[in-house]
């Protein structure tokens, strides 16, 4: 069986990390890496600088070479938005692939949630998980209405962004993965 690198994709707010924690609770080959939780380990108190920043994508692609390489799932809690990171880790397992028997198979988990339901959840959340309405709405508004989901395969491609085609208001499990 193929091992996964499994990237969530959506809003703050959208369920990515509690789809995360579910299914790494049902399934042991499988653990969770998650930026911010790497930033709240670092620093308890909110403090990106460039140097932090740098020395969380260290800390996190440190980890998840080391699951894979020890024969585990990962799943990457992260909105993903940015095409520049998706890039990365499609880069990153194209590398490692390439000395590799058992190949790593990257999916996609694409979580469909409007911006006012995630909006509504961040304002139940306790303050010190709020990610603020504003900021929901500049990724949304930044990344989230150009994502064409018609790309979403189980195959790696790195033709995902179109800026010409919005969301499907429901999206099937072909929309999910790639």
């Amino acid at each position: 069986m193929k091992q996964k690198l499994i990237l969530t994709v959506g809003l703050p707010k959208s369920g990515k990390s509690t789809w995360a924690r579910n299914k790494a609770e049902c399934n042991p080959d499988y653990i969770i890496v998650c930026r911010n939780d790497i930033r709240q380990m670092l620093s308890p108190v909110p403090n990106f600088t460039n140097t932090r920043e740098s020395l969380v994508t260290v800390i996190e692609t440190t980890a998840v070479r080391s699951a894979l390489g020890k024969n585990l799932n990962v799943i990457i809690d992260s909105h993903h938005m940015n095409p520049k990171i998706i890039d990365k880790w499609l880069n990153f397992v194209e590398k490692e692939n390439q000395d590799r028997e058992n190949k790593i198979e990257v999916e996609t988990m694409y979580f469909n949630t409007s911006v006012e339901e995630c909006i509504r959840r961040d304002e139940n959340s306790p303050e010190h998980l709020q990610t603020g309405s504003e900021l929901i709405r500049s990724i949304y508004n930044k990344y989230f209405h150009t994502v064409n989901t018609n790309s979403f395969t189980k195959v790696i491609d790195k033709t995902w962004w179109n800026n010409n085609n919005p969301l499907p208001d429901n999206p099937t499990e072909k929309d999910m993965v790639w």
